[in-house]
């Protein structure tokens, strides 16, 4: 019987020391990514601060869009690299329609509708966001529809925090998320597009008659030559609305910022913010592809990132 409790005993105590053992490496290794996520934000914070210092615009050229390369570390290594998120359309935005403007909600229902996507989630998003209760008709939901669902919530009423959280949304499955993952982001709200890392799909959605390849070539030019002058862009498109998956990719593609909003005639003429800039466009070498229809003009729209 005593050997037997001895045994247990050693048993026990052995167990335990094991259990403290992994508790203490994974505490250090716990403290060990710390220091290492620490040391990518401090090197990114030096990064983007020099480029301030030096760069006009936010581009592909840039050094803050090289990636670090494996960096050796104590029992690790580490690699990063910086994506300018205002490539993307800010879904939070959609929270500046009011009466009197739309333009957001209306270029997200376009890039809605490039991706192959029911506009009516343009509704439903700004329902989830938007501070009353009132569903906006005929596509909108809120605190009555959700509240019927076997588990019940509420809308957020408030900017969203976090993508994911467009899961929560009437209409948008995994599927559609899937889809709309690459070209949209969760910014406070009130940031702009930047036209020189904006990926085509979203430069289509930016106005009325720009198809998927006058999107790439613009895409494409910009990584050569940033454009630098965000009050006025002309766009070489065509007029009329852009149809459903007119060439566009089913696969997502890399992002990139600086912040350009398109604005079509027909919103010029009801905006005064914009009015009077519609001749005042540059012949830069860097703007020759923009610049050989009559001005679609940049409202919200800026060269650089925040």
């Amino acid at each position: 019987i005593i050997i037997g409790l001895i045994t247990s005993a050693t048993v026990a105590m052995a167990v335990r020391q094991n259990t403290d053992i992994d508790m203490t490496y994974r505490v250090i290794r716990s403290d060990q990514s710390a220091l290492h996520a620490k040391a990518i934000e401090l090197w990114a914070g030096n990064v983007l601060k020099q480029d301030l210092q030096v760069a006009q615009t936010d581009s592909a050229l840039d050094d803050w869009n090289q990636p670090l390369n494996k960096v050796a570390m104590q029992q690790g290594s580490v690699t990063a690299q910086i994506q300018d998120l205002q490539g993307r359309f800010n879904i939070n935005n959609l929270l500046l329609t009011t009466d009197k403007s739309n333009l957001e909600l209306v270029r997200f229902k376009r890039l809605l509708s490039i991706l192959g996507l029911d506009e009516s989630i343009g509704d439903t998003v700004l329902d989830w966001m938007d501070h009353d209760t009132q569903t906006r008709f005929p596509n909108g939901a809120e605190d009555e529809y959700y509240l019927s669902l076997d588990t019940a919530y509420r809308s957020a009423n408030q900017v969203i925090q976090d993508i994911s959280e467009l899961r929560k949304v009437r209409g948008v499955d995994q599927a559609s998320y899937e889809r709309l993952l690459p070209f949209i982001v969760a910014l406070p709200v009130g940031t702009e597009i930047n036209i020189n890392t904006a990926l085509p799909e979203v430069i289509m959605s930016l106005a009325d008659g720009i198809d998927y390849g006058t999107a790439s070539t613009i895409s494409a030019t910009t990584d050569e030559e940033p454009i630098s002058d965000a009050d006025s862009v002309a766009l070489n498109g065509s007029s009329g609305d852009v149809a459903i998956n007119s060439g566009v990719p089913a696969n997502g593609h890399n992002e990139g910022s600086s912040s350009y909003s398109f604005q079509y005639q027909q919103w010029i003429e009801e905006d005064s913010s914009v009015s009077g800039l519609q001749n005042n466009i540059t012949n830069d070498s860097e703007q020759n592809l923009l610049a050989n229809n009559p001005a679609i003009l940049a409202a919200g729209i800026d060269s650089k990132g925040i």
